[in-house]
């Protein structure tokens, strides 16, 4: 349970540092306005559930991870959308009256 617990936190972690820090800030605004496709792989880049999904089923192919791939990609998309609204890395849309 506990090494569970530190496999969602690391995903998020990463999605965090690659998609949204200081740290990958200079590649990401070099690479946007160099193409469309480009400007598209920022935006996946950028989204915590789509780079965790990725994150997911490569880890799970690597056997860092004891789930099926597709079981990975999926757990690991909705756990980091999820703490990714709870820390305010998304924002929140309001549809309600």
């Amino acid at each position: 349970m506990t090494a569970l617990f530190l496999q969602v936190f690391a995903v998020f972690g990463l999605a965090y540092i690659v998609g949204h820090s200081q740290i990958s800030l200079w590649f990401r605004t070099w690479l946007y306005p160099k193409h469309a496709l480009a400007a598209w792989f920022v935006d996946m880049l950028e989204c915590a559930g789509c780079f965790s999904f990725h994150a997911g089923w490569i880890g799970s192919l690597l056997h860092l991870f004891p789930f099926h791939p597709l079981t990975a990609a999926c757990f690991f998309c909705g756990t980091s959308i999820t703490l990714a609204l709870l820390t305010g890395l998304t924002p929140r849309k309001n549809n309600g009256p």
